[in-house]
């Protein structure tokens, strides 16, 4: 969207998405505005399935993939202010299973949360299952990749590039300082006193609720493919009315809101140094910007 000085109303982005949806042949789409803490719009796009005309709402859920590296980056920034751990210190410390990994310096969690660790990003088509098969045991998921992939494509800290193996170990990180699995502590402490009580990580917890089907446009041989390898609800999802609640604890200043406190601790992750910005996909450095079992909190 073109950027405008002038105020966009209602009506006007309700017709411009409309308008995108239609010649960029979006199967379903749903949009929340947020102000705050305070939905000031929404509304659902064409449909939530195809094949039965279920039309999208606000309340919607879709799979969120790359969406949980927000609520990661937020559960060790939590863990930060609480004292738990130090985003300076080697992942090592608190994940044993790290040390794996070839490090010509050690990797931090900080390495960790700007993808500036050196890991490679494996490509993650394996990594997805049909929701109604078991899950793999999370911890030895994580130390296959990370042995597979032991050696650093460049020193930690020199530059950044995209690695959703970090965010995997970044989870193992989480297990480990919280002494609960990651999806446990994410509800408990994250999605459960921020009302996100429809927001999971498995297609169950979605059983009825309005959840979308995933589409991806594909040469049309390709289809059948497409269906076995990425069947209705591979991992968790979410509603644009549910994100609004994760809305406050991003955007306090820059800083997470501890709750009952009365103050703000500020954990931010230093930006990114500008030699970095070259190429289409270096990350910002940001917390939260870039943000299932297998690949849940990647």
């Amino acid at each position: 969207m073109a950027q405008t000085r002038n105020p966009m109303s209602a009506e006007a982005l309700g017709a411009f998405i409309q308008e995108k949806t239609e010649t960029n042949n979006v199967p379903g789409l749903s949009v929340a505005v947020v102000k705050r803490d305070r939905v000031v719009w929404e509304r659902g796009f064409v449909f939530a399935d195809l094949a039965t005309s279920t039309p999208a709402t606000p309340a919607t859920s879709y799979l969120w993939f790359s969406m949980t590296k927000i609520v990661t980056a937020a559960a060790v920034l939590r863990l930060a202010e609480r004292g738990s751990l130090d985003l300076d210190s080697p992942v090592s410390e608190y994940f044993a299973g790290f040390s794996v990994v070839s490090q010509p310096v050690p990797v931090t969690v900080r390495h960790l949360l700007s993808h500036s660790s050196g890991l490679t990003n494996p490509v993650p088509i394996r990594w997805v299952r049909p929701a109604g098969t078991p899950a793999p045991n999370q911890r030895a998921f994580v130390n296959r990749l990370l042995s597979r992939h032991r050696k650093l494509k460049f020193v930690p800290g020199e530059r950044a590039s995209y690695s959703n193996l970090g965010y995997l170990a970044l989870g193992e990180v989480i297990s480990e300082v919280a002494d609960a699995r990651y999806e446990e502590y994410v509800r408990e402490d994250i999605l459960v006193p921020l009302r996100m009580n429809h927001t999971g990580f498995s297609y169950p917890q979605l059983v009825g609720r309005e959840a979308a089907t995933a589409y991806q446009p594909l040469w049309r041989p390709l289809t059948p493919l497409l269906r076995a390898v990425l069947p209705r609800g591979l991992v968790g999802g979410s509603s644009p009315r549910e994100v609004r609640h994760f809305q406050p604890l991003l955007h306090q200043r820059g800083g997470l809101w501890q709750a009952g406190r009365g103050r703000r601790r500020r954990y931010s992750i230093r930006p990114a140094p500008s030699e970095w910005r070259s190429g289409p996909r270096h990350a910002a450095a940001v917390a939260g910007v870039d943000s299932d079992d297998a690949a849940d909190h990647s």
